[in-house]
């Protein structure tokens, strides 16, 4: 039955979903703000993979969490012998 209740997890990634581009952002304009490679080093390198991450996280990997429980209910009502 749905609750409404968001899972801890989910609302961590999308914290950090928000953060890592307001976050980059401020580190550019206070540390790399007259060197264009450095920026383009921080968003390739740190930005870019970290956003991927963590929206990877939010919308492929939340789909097999269903799946998972599914399973282990089966697992749980028909155990395997021992």
């Amino acid at each position: 039955m749905f609750t409404g209740d968001i899972p801890a997890e989910f609302s961590l990634t999308l914290v950090t979903l928000i953060a890592i581009p307001i976050i980059s952002s401020m580190i550019g304009s206070w540390r790399f703000i007259k060197q264009p490679l450095q920026l383009i080093r921080l968003f390739y390198g740190l930005e870019a993979p970290l956003f991927v991450l963590c929206l990877l996280r939010l919308f492929v990997i939340r789909e097999l969490i269903p799946a998972i429980r599914h399973l282990q209910k089966l697992n749980m009502r028909y155990p395997e012998p021992l």
